[in-house]
């Protein structure tokens, strides 16, 4: 199970709220898919989330899409991976969720309407830069789950006697002049499904 147990007495003194994870990967390949059929996304791999990367790699295979693999570490790296994909004729992006990654979201949508690469993030902020889609865990419910369980151990609920949540709301994002600008036709079925449309 990883670091606990069982999610439902996860033992010891430790609790706390979990993303998705595994779960968002593929669900944003399939959501990158249904914009840009065919499409050969890059994806970033970090050792942190190496499980979300197989996972997305069976999503890839089920869906018969050739998956590319670049890193960026730092802001050199970023060019660099951008250029590796349009080196490996890759046609869209998917940035998997990183601290370093999230902290340069401007760069990334930048290069990737520059590269004419559809690319889909984990936060709104990403969509809100340029990025075409975003689709990730609400982080303002991760965040009123976990107020909550500060709450109990302040009234003296030990966290080992707490079930691990899993944050499960997810939020869409898509921005739809960056569609006009890459030459894309937004299905109504998936604008029908996002929570918000960046005109």
């Amino acid at each position: 199970m990883g670091w606990w147990p069982s999610l439902s007495h996860p033992g010891a003194n430790v609790t706390g709220v979990v993303s998705l994870g595994k779960i968002l990967g593929p669900k944003q390949l399939e959501l990158l898919h249904e914009l840009v059929p065919k499409a050969d996304p890059v994806n970033r791999k970090n050792g942190v989330i190496k499980s979300d990367t197989d996972s997305m790699r069976e999503a890839a295979d089920s869906k018969m899409v050739r998956l590319v693999i670049v890193e960026a570490t730092d802001d050199g790296g970023i060019d660099s991976a951008f250029a590796a994909a349009r080196e490996q004729h890759a046609r869209a992006v998917i940035v998997q969720v990183d601290p370093f990654l999230d902290g340069r979201r401007e760069k990334i949508a930048a290069l990737a309407a520059r590269s004419r690469l559809p690319a889909i993030g984990s936060h709104p902020e990403f969509a809100s830069a340029g990025g075409l889609v975003s689709y990730g865990n609400s982080l303002p419910e991760v965040y009123r789950l976990q107020g909550q369980y500060v709450g109990r151990i302040r009234k003296g609920v030990r966290p080992a006697d707490m079930p691990v949540q899993q944050s499960i709301k997810v939020e869409m994002v898509i921005n739809l002049k960056t569609a006009k600008t890459l030459g894309l036709t937004v299905p109504q079925s998936l604008l029908g499904r996002a929570d918000e449309a960046i005109e």
